[in-house]
């Protein structure tokens, strides 16, 4: 199981936005969290728990549409960055591996606030 310590302490540390407990931003920032983190450290799509993983579905700024399989497969980066054009970010060529440790590499927390 990874340890996030160092990693809340930076977030806690330089969020911008606190919301007010029990509110919908915070429910979402939560949520948000644990989905980036199921998707980073839990191999098997089956077991996340933060959607429902048969209805799952995400596209960004009209890419591909991914069901929870797929985005597991390809990674978060990649199916976020679907559709940056291939000068910026092709994700045709980006492993998932190779797609986190460009992020992890360009931010050392990578809040979702």
């Amino acid at each position: 199981r990874p340890d996030y310590s160092l990693t809340n302490l930076k977030y806690l540390k330089e969020r911008s936005k606190i919301h007010p407990d029990g509110s919908l931003e915070q429910v979402v920032e939560n949520l948000v969290k644990t989905w980036e983190m199921e998707r980073s450290h839990k191999l098997e799509a089956k077991s996340h728990q933060s959607v429902d993983v048969d209805k799952f579905r995400i596209s960004a700024n009209g890419g591909k549409v991914f069901n929870n399989e797929e985005a597991n497969q390809v990674g978060n980066y990649n199916v976020l960055l679907n559709a940056c054009p291939v000068d910026l970010w092709d994700s045709s060529k980006m492993t998932w591996e190779g797609s986190h440790d460009a992020f992890h590499t360009a931010f050392a927390a990578f809040p979702w606030e």
